[in-house]
């Protein structure tokens, strides 16, 4: 099997052999640096004793390193016309399964279930640019069993990710995914290193999903697609960003209860 980031033979398989046009409404951008899926893997963490969720497999760059690694690999895909692909590019890779759904309407936890039981679970994926918030606020705010997130996303995207909440970079999303894990920004990648090359730097981050939320129990923190009404007294929006609005709830401060206070998300 020729490298799956070799320019050439990806251009031979997609458009000559199987007539495949890459499409900016998926956001297809195939990985074409052969060091990157070796990097992603490299500080996702996961072995032998890992089940892994890929979201997106494109052509299988990443998905084959995963499967080097992993005891298990489930690559869920939107786009119809990629089985042909992925079968000859992931032939004989027998830990692997595709499953043809869109991710933010899967069952993730029943999936969890059925093809991993037992192990250890993580996330890997390329993520389309336009869909990173709604897939790793879904990932989050599901609370699955998994042990972390290691996605590749727009460095603009990723800096808010990894931005502490309270910091100069940070925004609802950094909020919110503080409240679910801890998270750092691990190495960007060039425009270079994709195909076809995308008009900014990409970079890796990764989220460790936290055991219990860090904020007090008496607090109460929401992610929603739109504001809820305006007449709700218990819910504080803290910002809007990537399409979602953030909320905490209140504690009463004072003997009749009069104060309140929006308790915050935090880091400890």
């Amino acid at each position: 099997m020729p490298e799956l980031t070799d320019l050439s033979y990806v251009r031979a398989l997609c458009e000559k052999k199987y007539d495949f046009a890459l499409s900016k409404g998926f956001g297809q951008n195939f990985i074409i640096n052969p060091g990157i899926p070796q990097k992603i893997v490299d500080v996702s963490g996961v072995d032998k004793r890992y089940g892994v969720i890929e979201i997106g497999p494109g052509i299988g760059v990443l998905t084959r390193e995963l499967a080097k690694r992993a005891a298990k690999v489930v690559s869920i895909e939107v786009d119809e016309r990629l089985p042909p692909l992925l079968a000859e590019t992931m032939a004989g890779v027998d830990n692997f399964k595709l499953v043809m759904q869109d991710v933010l309407k899967v069952d993730l936890r029943a999936l969890i279930e059925e093809e991993f039981p037992g192990m250890p679970v993580a996330v890997c994926a390329n993520l389309p640019y336009y869909i990173t918030s709604p897939i790793v606020m879904k990932l989050l705010g599901d609370r699955l069993p998994i042990r972390n997130l290691t996605v590749m996303v727009q460095k603009e995207a990723a800096d808010r990710l990894a931005a502490a909440p309270g910091t100069r970079a940070s925004s609802a999303i950094s909020c919110a995914v503080s409240y679910y894990a801890t998270s750092k920004m691990m190495f960007t990648a060039a425009p270079g290193s994709f195909y076809p090359a995308p008009k900014v730097t990409s970079a890796v981050v990764r989220m460790d999903i936290r055991p219990t939320p860090p904020c007090r129990s008496a607090s109460v923190v929401r992610i929603h697609p739109r504001p809820p009404n305006k007449k709700n007294p218990n819910l504080f929006p803290i910002g809007e960003g990537f399409g979602f609005f953030v909320f905490f709830g209140y504690k009463n401060e004072g003997s009749r209860g009069r104060r309140k206070t929006p308790i915050p998300c935090h880091r400890p």
